[in-house]
């Protein structure tokens, strides 16, 4: 099972006895359609996923003592996963309509969202809530971190994101095809979005696999740094043997100062070690600057040479 199947599932057990209408209008929102027969309306919903054709019907059960009907598609020729369309008669549409202050038309539905359904925080997350689990996903944080949900009305994708910037979250939306999208990429603003639709498990498994993501990032960083440094030094220990055995072969190293032949001869002898551990191999020991000050040194007597 997806990620995003996983936190779905989560949402669509979450107890809302109080806020059917503010969950279910956000769900006809970005899933449902208005369908007219002369005078006569239906609206419907169409999803692939099981647990919310079984929220919606309960919630009608709950707030309007109706079974909607639901109509089942399966597509075994091509494989794909059955198709759920629920429907709702004329007499329930309207009323719900009214209550949930959706301007229907033939036109279809008004991008404005009712006040009333969004002046509570408890009310806000019900609804945004809703809007996710109608038209929302979000990928496996492993791959990406990538939180969208798709509506066919840019207008009303502004007014959700003004809701949602209530708690401090604010997407961005793109056009995509004949469709538009809200979408959050930042990991931070994510896992406060699952967390305001309380799927909490969800975002524990979000947080787990980005702390994760975090320690393998920063071994790799550290072990690239380490390697490059590595790289540094060697290609510094070979101008440096390269300059010390140029004087050898020009002058002699017994012939430059005592206290530079110590350090030319230990560092023909180990090529590959830091200046730090060339120092601690002296008699007496030096200290970093100090090797790298009579490293420089021998280095100058090499350009010496070559002039």
């Amino acid at each position: 099972m997806s990620f995003s199947n996983q936190v779905k599932n989560e949402c669509a057990t979450v107890a809302n006895e109080n806020y059917i209408l503010e969950e279910l209008t956000a769900i006809f929102r970005v899933n449902g359609t208005v369908h007219y027969h002369k005078d006569h309306l239906e609206t419907k919903f169409i999803t692939e996923h099981n647990p919310l054709v079984r929220r919606i019907y309960t919630f009608f059960r709950k707030r309007y003592d109706y079974s909607p009907k639901i109509l089942i598609k399966s597509n075994n020729i091509s494989r794909k996963k059955t198709c759920f369309t629920i429907v709702i008669n004329d007499k329930i549409s309207k009323q719900w309509a009214r209550e949930g202050e959706m301007a229907i038309s033939i036109l279809g539905i008004e991008p404005n969202i009712g006040k009333n359904l969004v002046d509570t925080v408890d009310k806000r997350k019900a609804y945004i809530r809703g809007t996710f689990l109608g038209a929302g996903s979000v990928s496996n944080p492993e791959k990406r971190y990538h939180l969208e949900i798709v509506s066919n009305s840019q207008k009303y994708l502004q007014n959700f994101n003004k809701i949602v910037m209530k708690h401090q979250i604010d997407g961005k939306i793109i056009g995509r095809n004949d469709h538009f999208i809200w979408y959050l990429k930042d990991a931070d603003k994510i896992s406060d979005f699952l967390s305001l639709i309380d799927a909490y498990h969800g975002v524990l498994l979000f947080e787990d696999t980005r702390a994760m993501k975090d320690i393998k990032n920063n071994v790799n960083r550290r072990n690239n740094c380490e390697l490059a440094n590595m790289d540094k030094m060697l290609e510094a220990s070979f101008r440096q043997k390269t300059a010390i055995e140029k004087i050898d072969k020009n002058i002699g190293l017994e012939n430059i100062d005592p206290s530079l032949q110590e350090i030319a001869n230990l560092r023909i002898l180990y090529p590959d070690i830091s200046l730090k551990e060339l120092g601690e191999r002296c008699n007496p020991p030096l200290s970093k600057s100090g090797t790298n000050y009579r490293i420089k040194k021998l280095i100058d007597i090499s350009k010496n040479l070559e002039q």
